[in-house]
């Protein structure tokens, strides 16, 4: 994952499990949210991490420490 999140505020970066790679965007919370310019339709939400796989939003997570989680059944699911 990227160490600061770009101009529109999401931290980016892939998560991969054998053959599997998927593009992750992670939007923080508004308190935490340090992009430039916000999108129009990725507004940060009030308290939730939103986690987003190859561009679709797959979770919306309370705690900072959890957001990893989120995407190990969206690997599982996508193994051949």
């Amino acid at each position: 994952m990227s160490e600061r999140p770009d101009g529109f505020g999401f931290f980016y970066g892939e998560a991969r499990k054998g053959d599997t790679v998927v593009r992750v965007n992670i939007l923080p919370p508004a308190h935490l949210w340090a992009g430039d310019f916000p999108l129009d339709d990725h507004k940060p939400d009030p308290s939730h991490w939103q986690v987003f796989a190859d561009g679709e939003l797959i979770a919306r997570i309370e705690r900072q420490e959890d957001v990893g989680a989120a995407l190990v059944p969206l690997l599982t699911s996508r193994e051949t």
